[in-house]
């Protein structure tokens, strides 16, 4: 069975928004009403926003959810934003 690529990536970048929205409900109930998903450009890639992944608090948070994540891909992500 092959699945079309769209699909894929439709399925990939809906986990990766429940992830953030994850993210945010969790600094929510720490934090307090102020956090929120950030609101990420849909053009994506190196051009994506500038904006944190999880917008709020006085953390800058990059949500990574995967089998195998990169920590340092992740902190240069950030650094740059």
């Amino acid at each position: 069975m092959t699945v079309d690529r769209s699909v894929m990536g439709r399925r990939s970048k809906a986990r990766g928004k429940g992830w953030e929205r994850a993210i945010a409900r969790a600094f929510r109930a720490i934090f307090g009403e102020g956090i929120f998903r950030g609101h990420q450009d849909s053009r994506g890639g190196a051009a994506a926003s500038e904006g944190a992944d999880v917008d709020g608090s006085f953390f800058w948070v990059e949500a990574k959810h995967g089998k195998a994540v990169s920590v340092w891909a992740a902190l240069r992500q950030a650094r740059t934003k």
